[in-house]
């Protein structure tokens, strides 16, 4: 059995470039519904509270109540 000897922390995303357009693409295929969606409901600020410490079930219920179209994404 081996043992861990290093953890690497990401949090510049210099090593995994994350995009949200990614996973949200799959998703939305139009494209400017696409940019829309990602520049006011699932935006990088938004994202960045959980990393922050925010419970992400108290964000998606906020934000599903203030954008219910978008509910299921």
């Amino acid at each position: 059995m081996t043992s861990i000897r290093a953890v690497v922390f990401d949090v510049g995303r210099v090593l995994v470039q994350w995009d949200m357009r990614h996973l949200f693409g799959k998703l939305i295929e139009d494209r400017q519904e696409l940019d829309w969606f990602l520049q006011n409901v699932v935006t990088t600020e938004w994202h960045f509270q959980a990393d922050a410490g925010r419970a992400l079930a108290d964000m998606v219920a906020e934000r599903k109540g203030e954008f219910p179209d978008y509910g299921e994404h």
